[in-house]
Order: structure tokens, then sequence, then C-alpha cells
């Protein structure tokens, strides 16, 4: 059985009946999200739970969530948008607008954490001066390294061992140190001075 631990915020509260329990100040309620008196079919917790349901049996259970290109995000934007006015106008169309402006919530901030991702994993690139070709600027790259210059060209990054020149891609990558100076084809003989 794993060794579970049961965290705590240090203060306590005491209930009448004498039952203690550690302190919900600044924790999420999610009791709160249920108005009391409302049924459970009006509940707009409910009412968001069937749009995604309807969703699902239309496109696919969670199709929303491949959500991440900008274009995705502009449509995500216009139906929240749409959506937004016809509640408050109280349009009575069918749909249900309230659970529609929610739901489109949601599916732009989940767009918008896709795209970040996409950004973070994708090689870092830069042009190249329209007067170099690619074996000039990474030569000129590789001799300011190899002299310890500080003086930095359009494409010497901080720390030289965290770039080098993919020549399937013909893109900047950054990479690992080790990795940059393990391989033999990216750099000039003698010029990594790396221990590591």
């Amino acid at each position: 059985m794993p060794d579970y631990v049961t965290h705590d915020s240090g203060s306590m509260s005491e209930y009448e009946d004498g039952m203690r329990r550690d302190d919900t100040t600044g924790k999420p309620m999610f009791s709160l999200m249920f108005p009391k008196g409302v049924p459970y079919e009006e509940q707009m917790i409910t009412r968001l739970a069937a749009l995604y349901a309807r969703g699902a049996e239309k496109y696919g259970a969670r199709n929303h969530e491949k959500s991440s290109t900008e274009e995705s995000l502009a449509h995500h934007e216009d139906a929240f948008l749409r959506h937004v006015f016809k509640f408050l106008m109280v349009v009575e169309d069918g749909e249900d607008h309230g659970a529609a402006v929610m739901w489109n919530a949601i599916a732009i901030d989940l767009t918008r954490r896709n795209i970040k991702a996409k950004q973070k994993e994708a090689p870092q690139e830069f042009p190249l001066p329209e007067t170099e070709t690619v074996e000039e600027a990474y030569n000129k790259m590789m001799d300011a390294y190899a002299a310890q210059s500080d003086i930095a060209t359009g494409l010497l990054a901080p720390s030289l061992h965290n770039w080098w020149f993919n020549p399937a891609t013909e893109h900047w990558e950054r990479t690992r140190h080790d990795a940059f100076c393990a391989s033999k084809n990216n750099y000039k003989p003698g010029a990594c001075n790396c221990k590591e």
C-alpha cells in the first residue's frame, strides 16, 4: 500500500460538536458552485456537463482538446462573444447560451495553454542575414566561439553550447550542452572547451 500523507495548512477549525478539521481558508470551494434551491437539471454546472455530452456525441469525446492553433483560438473567441451577447439579451432560440459561454471560456483557456506548450516544444529559429549563406553564418559563429569572442553576431547565442545547426532541417536549434559537444559534425576541431 502506498505511504500516503495528510497535508494541512497549519491552522485548525473546531466545530460546535467537537470536530476539528484543517482550516478551509484559501482553498477552492466547489460547493458554492451549486446554488441552493436550484433543481439539479437547472444547475449551471449540470447544463454545462450536458453541453459537453452533446458535443461528445456530435464530434467525439475530448475532440475540443485538440484545439492548439491561432485559428482554433479565434473560432472559440468568436463563439464566446456571440453566446455572451445572446445570453445577456436573453435570446431564446433553443441553445443554452449561458452554458455555451462557460464552455467557450474553458475552450479559450485550454487552447491558449496548448499554443504555449507547442511554442515551447518547437525549435527556435533565427533568420539568416540576406548577405550570408548558411555555411558562412555557421563559420562566423564557430570562429567567434573558438576565439572566445565576446562580440555577438546576429546568430551568436549567449551560450553557444546551447545551439547547433541541424543540417537536416537547415535551422539553428537549441540542444543539450553535452549533445552539442558530442556532435563532431557541428563544430570545428578544438573549438569546444567543454569540461563536462
